[in-house]
């Protein structure tokens, strides 16, 4: 979930730069922006920063729990042999 959250933040700060980005051109060429689009796209672009440090945070927090308490953050299943010419064959 928490990496979930993290590529939800970085998504919803793109859409926000997009929106920025739109603001700004209709505020230089068309006049001044209309205060919905503006208040949108600042509202998603701190959503979105708010979301990736969420989701880094998670992620060391989860890390040094991990490391804390010697938990191993993976397990090998199978190993193959290198080498011995017969490649594929599981030892």
């Amino acid at each position: 979930p928490l990496r979930m959250a993290a590529i939800a933040g970085f998504a919803m700060s793109g859409l926000g730069l997009a929106g920025f980005i739109f603001v700004l051109l209709e505020a230089i060429f068309v006049g001044t922006p209309s205060g919905w689009a503006s208040l949108m796209s600042a509202f998603l672009l701190l959503a979105g920063v708010q979301l990736v440090i969420l989701g880094l945070m998670g992620e060391y927090l989860g890390r040094l729990y991990l490391t804390i308490n010697r938990k191993p953050q993976f397990i090998v299943r199978q190993s193959w042999r290198g080498g011995d010419g017969r490649d594929g064959e599981r030892s």
